[in-house]
């Protein structure tokens, strides 16, 4: 395909999430072992509305540049190849991270930051601030920049590993200090259910552990159980949530936890730890600054248990590499919270930034501008799985059928059974009989209690829903 000499991206001059803009520019061109991708699917961190508010000021070595395109996570596809460079010896001109057209590909965070611990230096490159950001339709980056996906996951999920999953994987699998990974028999205790927290839980329960997952919420809670957390803990209800997680661990405490509450949740996170574990340090949700009247005693509590205090700022593409060798493994599938169009971007960024998320918070890019004929004509069946991302309260299927176009099926006989490659023919009409699914671009959503008309749906009935990812064209 021949990329356009117009892009759409989006700017923050980091003064405020209401400032954010969208802008055009010209499209650019891969130089020497650099990609030209066509951006298909962003997701968002809790970072990116730091950058956008002028708040992402603790690192030394990050600038604030007047204005930049944010956001750091992202998967397309490879539309254009640079010229390969000789130099064998440089290890950013590795042969192995050589790409082809039609490669569909990750985002690293910090591109520069190929093995070993995080230096200052690495974090200057990090995507989203202060190197330009990923909320655009193509960008170009370094092959070195860009990691090929597994075929199993669809772009919305792809696009939720770069920062997530890889602090997640950090914080389970590489910073103890014998080197071990997360395995049976261990626990894990997961503040929270947010991107990171949801995806220790799936990598913990994925390699034989206990998650336990804290939230304030029934609801999510539930979720969390559907998605293998062995305990969970309501913090509302039970302020000493501690004591519940020692409960949960025979009072010997958690081998890791999954600290992002910071000041209000530290002391707690010491006093749940097994003896001789890892607090991996995310995030600080709480703020930054102390509790009032805080005098908590770090050296005397890690004294007490012999625990480590591991600050975690993502990974390194060796990482990357090794966590999707496992995700492939395993079959993990990314929890997507709500997409958004990707003119709704700064809209996407202030749902993100109120907390009302489970998991993750993508933008589809490659949708914009473009109206969708696929209800009239043909989809071909690349995938259909049932998940408990998929599994939406009521209100989450009331702002599909908001939002999205009713889809009459005149017929649907391989519906559930329909084997991969399937072509479904899916023609409007007014007439045509039960409304079987929600077409929202390329996502149906089957569901098995349908109705003759749409104004019948009922929101207080048990909604089933069947993702069935199409691909679709006149």
């Amino acid at each position: 395909m021949t990329p356009p000499q117009k892009i759409k991206q989006w700017l923050t001059g980091q003064d405020g999430l209401d400032k954010l803009r969208m802008d055009e520019a010209e499209c650019p061109t891969p130089g020497e072992d650099e990609v030209l991708v066509e951006v298909h699917s962003v997701s968002l961190n809790y970072r990116d509305t730091e950058v956008a508010m002028g708040l992402y000021n603790h690192h030394q070595s990050v600038d604030h540049p007047p204005a930049i395109v944010p956001c750091s996570d992202m998967c397309g596809v490879v539309v254009a190849v640079g010229p390969a460079s000789n130099n064998t010896s440089d290890p950013f001109k590795n042969p192995a991270f050589q790409l082809k057209e039609g490669d569909r590909v990750i985002s690293t965070f910090a591109p520069k930051h190929l093995s070993g611990q995080i230096k200052a230096t690495d974090i200057a490159s990090g995507l989203g601030g202060p190197a330009p950001g990923v909320l655009t339709q193509y960008r170009v980056f370094p092959t070195y920049g860009v990691v090929k996906i597994p075929d199993y996951l669809s772009d919305d999920e792809a696009a939720c590993l770069p920062i997530a999953a890889v602090t997640a994987w950090m914080s389970l699998n590489c910073m103890r200090p014998n080197g071990e990974i997360i395995g049976k028999g261990e626990s894990v205790v997961c503040q929270g259910t947010g991107g990171v927290s949801i995806s220790a839980a799936q990598i913990a329960s994925a390699a034989g552990a206990d998650a336990i997952v804290t939230s304030s919420s029934d609801e999510k809670l539930q979720r969390a159980s559907k998605l293998g957390a062995k305990t969970t803990i309501n913090y509302r209800n039970n302020p000493d949530w501690e004591n519940a997680v020692l409960s949960a661990t025979s009072d010997n405490g958690a081998d890791i936890i999954i600290e992002v509450g910071g000041a209000q949740t530290l002391r707690k996170s010491f006093e749940c730890v097994r003896f001789g574990g890892l607090i991996s340090c995310i995030g600080y949700l709480s703020g930054k600054q102390d509790e009032a009247g805080d005098r908590t005693n770090t050296n005397l509590l890690c004294l007490k248990r012999n625990v480590t205090l591991k600050g975690i700022m993502n990974g390194p593409r060796t990482e990357l590499e090794r966590m999707l060798k496992f995700y492939d493994e395993k079959k993990i599938r990314p929890v997507v919270d709500r997409i958004w169009k990707f003119e709704e971007a700064d809209q996407a960024l202030k749902y993100l930034f109120s907390g009302g998320h489970f998991g993750k918070v993508v933008i589809k890019v490659k949708d914009y501008g473009h109206t969708s004929d696929s209800a009239a004509g043909k989809c071909t069946v690349v995938e259909y799985h049932q998940t408990a991302s998929a599994a939406k309260d009521n209100n989450g299927v009331k702002d599909h059928k908001d939002e999205a176009e009713d889809l009459r099926l005149t017929e649907l006989s391989q519906k559930l059974s329909a084997p991969l490659g399937t072509d479904i023919h899916t023609p409007l009409a007014e007439d045509a009989g039960k409304v079987l699914g929600i077409l929202d671009g390329d996502l149906l959503i089957l569901l098995d209690n349908t109705f003759l008309v749409p104004s019948m749906f009922s929101f207080s009935q048990e909604w089933t829903p069947i993702l069935v990812l199409l691909q679709c064209y006149s």
